[in-house]
């Protein structure tokens, strides 16, 4: 299986149409953190796998949109801070801010 593995910074072709394109064969995503959730969402709504995430140790709490609503967590994606999960068949478990 493929994964996708993302942290730190946006990437301009990941957050573009051709990130459907170039990672259709992707089974998993994992976030390594330090990213915003508004980039974690496209994501998640661009390619039809689950995504784990971690806050990273500069991600800020809570995060705000252009339209001014606070958010506490990307919506779709799973965080597996603290806990073990089995995704796409991988056992995968998590610790923030490492």
């Amino acid at each position: 299986m493929k994964v996708l593995a993302v942290s730190d910074r946006v990437q301009e072709h990941i957050y573009s149409d051709a990130v459907r394109n170039l990672y259709s064969d992707v089974g998993i995503v994992f976030s390594c953190g330090d990213l915003p959730f508004y980039y974690l969402e496209y994501i998640v709504t661009m390619l039809p796998v689950p995504l784990l995430y971690v806050r990273g140790n500069h991600d800020d709490r809570p995060q705000h949109t252009s339209t001014g609503r606070v958010v506490t967590r990307p919506q779709g994606c799973i965080d597996v801070d603290g806990w073990i999960t089995c995704r796409a068949g991988l056992l995968v478990g998590g610790i923030e801010g490492s």
